[in-house]
């Protein structure tokens, strides 16, 4: 078993108050592979987001921190020609930071989910071979 852990803190400067941790487990459990992470993160848009001049377009916004959380995992094993793999990762964003059509530029304060869930089996001999992906995303 093995644990990769991540932390980088913002402490000073424009970057004050911004964290990001990230964690990944891995294990091995007779010829299945065992993967797992979690991704926080709290962040300070781009200076660009928050401020920008041009001849054709402007603005200044004072948008508060971008907010990602993310829970993940895998599941894997491989027997002779045969691959399969399932993934899924679940994730919730707030303060997502997106432009639209009256080149303007917009944060979305309300918080977004998102589940995604990915099957694959792969299959290759000398002859022949097949790769499959089944993916669900809501």
């Amino acid at each position: 078993m093995s644990f990769i852990p991540k932390l980088k803190l913002g402490i000073s400067g424009y970057n004050a108050g911004d964290y990001s941790i990230d964690g990944i487990v891995s294990t091995n459990l007779n010829e299945i592979e065992i993967k797992g992470g979690l991704s926080i993160q709290q962040i300070e848009p781009t200076f660009m987001q928050q401020e920008f001049k041009s001849n054709a377009i402007q603005w200044n916004n004072d948008f508060s921190k971008v907010s990602v959380n993310q829970v993940y995992g895998s599941l894997s094993t491989q027997q002779t020609n045969h691959n399969l793999k399932f993934d899924v990762m679940a994730e919730n964003t707030n303060g997502l930071i997106y432009y639209h059509s009256d080149n303007q530029i917009s944060q979305f304060n309300d918080n977004l989910n998102w589940l995604r869930v990915i099957v694959s089996h792969h299959f290759k001999n000398e002859y022949i071979g097949s790769d499959f992906s089944l993916t669900y995303q809501n």
